[in-house]
């Protein structure tokens, strides 16, 4: 049963272990979801950690911010990744765990913030936006990237100047998520950045 799950999940010895119930719990959709806002607010740090981490699983289940257009019909949209619905998720707890996530994402700890970045990315939580940007000023480059992927998951073109003078940075990985993220904006003013970047061995994507 669901509760039964939930307990071998907060009980487990291991973060492979905890993900096979967390896989197992995203079928269970808005209870699940709450149960992990509940979770992220936890007094243990620890608590909060595995609660993201169970989260990014849900989510990418769910397959939110993987719509995309009915070849047959630009109008309709399709699904084109995650296994799960997300039709019976009600609105006030996704907004809920977005607003924790919110919170989280001003944290010092980057094992907190930079997931929390990230699943506002793939939330599409359009209005934490500026929660999201905040992170693109981080002094942490792993909380600069998880930044990056996420304004360019919101489709968030206010992020693009910005985004331009990372893509300058000095550390490969955030230049390269930049530099991609640029393209995959339609960027036009960065075109010449980008067409650079090509010749360089360091941001050349793989």
């Amino acid at each position: 049963s669901y509760e039964i799950l939930l307990s071998l999940w907060r009980d487990a010895d291991s973060s492979t272990l905890a993900a096979v119930y967390a896989t197992a719990l995203a079928q269970h959709g808005t209870d699940f979801f709450a149960a992990l806002t509940d979770e992220m607010r936890d007094s243990c740090m620890a608590r909060q950690v595995r609660a993201l981490e169970a989260a990014q699983i849900g989510v990418a289940l769910i397959g939110f911010c993987a719509l995309g257009p009915e070849p047959a019909d630009p109008s309709l949209e399709r699904r084109v990744s995650g296994s799960l619905a997300a039709d019976d998720l009600s609105g006030p707890v996704m907004d809920g765990l977005a607003r924790r996530l919110a919170d989280l994402a001003g944290h010092q700890d980057t094992a907190l913030c930079n997931p929390a970045i990230a699943l506002l990315g793939s939330l599409g939580s359009s209005q934490h936006v500026l929660v999201v940007r905040a992170g693109l000023e981080a002094t942490e480059p792993t909380t600069r990237h998880a930044a990056v992927v996420a304004v360019r998951d919101l489709d968030d073109r206010g992020s693009l100047p910005r985004l331009q003078t990372m893509a300058s940075e000095d550390q490969p990985a955030v230049r390269q998520i930049a530099l991609q993220s640029l393209g995959q904006l339609g960027a036009i003013d960065a075109r010449d950045v980008i067409v650079a970047a090509l010749d360089e061995e360091a941001v050349r994507p793989h």
